[in-house]
């Protein structure tokens, strides 16, 4: 009667022990389930649904045995953002080292601008080429004249080149202090010619009926002038997709206008709000 129930326990035994289950937890913290068979340095083999399957060492950061023992292969290290410099510095080194801008500051005056900018020295030097033409919007067909000083009336203020551009390019040298980060910003030096209409009226007097002589305008004669920019500028980025970005530009110097009057050399401002692709 003893030696059945010892065969009895033993049976048992043996049936737990075999519906014991070890777990192997990978790197990737994937769970694996099953009989562990055999461990060496490259491999683990276990069963599982009596079929036997193998791993790699190297993926597993440790193995719970079914009696509760825990055998450590690898650190399994939880996974945290890069650094902020990191981040910068991927950016920096990014393959995407061209941009095509579209000045949209240019719409309401009827003309088409755009530009391409290709960077340079780990995203710190670029080269941009500007154009812009006219689309055919109205002209500004104020009288381009000349005072008795030798300078045309209001032309530091004039919008005539805006309005009556024919096409205009240039050349611009830009140095980005920080590379290319999510935001940046650059200074640099721009060069520009372009040409653009202006009207001159032949003179003749009437008498009103109070005092004094005043002139009339008749005779609308149309002029074609061209204009040469040096300028200094501040201007910046900001990434707003992986491709797409968005920036202004702000640049101060002087503009040479050559006229049949005489050539003016005058300040000039301009501002540039780019909608831009980045590849």
């Amino acid at each position: 009667m003893k030696n059945k129930f010892h065969v009895l326990i033993c049976i048992l035994l043996i049936g737990f022990s075999s519906k014991a289950q070890d777990s192997i937890f990978k790197m990737d913290g994937t769970v694996i389930v099953g009989k562990i068979i055999q461990i060496s340095d490259r491999q683990i083999e276990y069963t599982s649904n009596n079929i036997i399957y193998s791993t790699n060492a190297e993926t597993v950061g440790y193995v719970r045995f079914s009696n509760g023992v825990i055998e450590r292969f690898n650190v399994i290290r939880p996974s945290v953002p890069a650094p902020v410099t990191e981040v910068k510095q991927a950016i920096s080194k990014s393959d995407k080292k061209n941009i095509f801008a579209v000045n949209l500051f240019e719409i309401p005056f009827i003309h088409l601008g755009f530009s391409y900018e290709r960077i340079f020295n780990h995203g710190h030097v670029s080269l941009k080429v500007p154009l812009s033409f006219s689309l055919g919007g109205p002209p500004d067909e104020t009288a381009y004249v000349q005072n008795a000083n030798g300078s045309s009336s209001n032309a530091s203020f004039r919008t005539t080149y805006l309005q009556n551009k024919i096409v205009a390019s240039g050349l611009e040298i830009n140095y980005y202090p920080v590379g290319q980060t999510r935001q940046t910003f650059y200074i640099g030096l721009s060069g520009l010619v372009g040409s653009f209409y202006y009207y001159s009226y032949d003179t003749a007097s009437y008498y009103p009926y109070y005092y004094g002589y005043y002139p009339a305008q008749t005779g609308k004669k149309r002029h074609m002038a061209m204009q040469y920019a040096g300028m200094v500028h501040l201007g910046g980025y900001i990434t707003l997709t992986r491709n797409l970005i968005i920036g202004t530009k702000f640049a101060l110097g002087y503009r040479r206008e050559e006229t049949i009057y005489v050539d003016y050399t005058m300040p000039k401002f301009q501002l540039d709000v780019n909608m831009a692709l980045r590849f």
